[in-house]
């Protein structure tokens, strides 16, 4: 009887469970990149929730401004794919990335007290498909994307130095 399994991602095997192991590295020098990758990320969440903390933003209103950034013009349905979640989840970062900053505790939602000329993205009818809305950063939308990315990369540069991996 075999008692051994892989764990697997994208059908490659990670790690392997035996009855001595629960969780034996397969390659150890993969494991030092995941540690590694690890630190990293979280570094690089810190970073960006503290960038983000100042607008009383969050992880999810950035991944939304980069793949605005990534794709300037992206539909609305396009970055509910390219995110992964719901409509109605996305419609409240996008609410709030447009005013400007998300709500603060006891205020409402429909409070204009920043108008969306103050907002980090803005949105426009699609000419070729009216009910389509496409979505563009604002210049203060590129400003936050430069503060928030610019010590990311130089940190992903580093990671990528350390291993040899350029």
């Amino acid at each position: 009887m075999n008692t051994s399994a892989a764990l697997k991602l994208n059908d490659e095997p990670v790690m392997t469970t035996t009855e001595t192991s629960p969780l034996r590295p397969l390659d150890t020098e993969a494991m030092e990149l995941l540690e590694l990758f690890t630190y990293t990320q979280q570094k690089i969440n810190d970073h960006l929730e503290k960038v983000f903390a100042a607008d009383n933003l969050s992880l999810a209103h950035y991944r939304a401004l980069f793949f605005v950034m990534r794709y300037p013009g992206i539909s609305v349905s396009g970055l509910i794919d390219k995110l992964d979640i719901t409509k109605q989840s996305l419609a409240r970062v996008l609410a709030d990335l447009i005013r400007g900053r998300a709500p603060l505790a006891g205020e409402s939602k429909d409070d204009d007290l920043i108008s969306s000329e103050d907002g980090f993205l803005f949105s426009e009818v699609d000419e070729n498909d009216r009910r389509s809305r496409k979505l563009f950063l604002t210049k203060r939308g590129d400003q936050l994307m430069l503060e928030a990315l610019n010590p990311v990369t130089e940190a992903l540069r580093r990671s990528f130095t350390y291993t040899g991996k350029e």
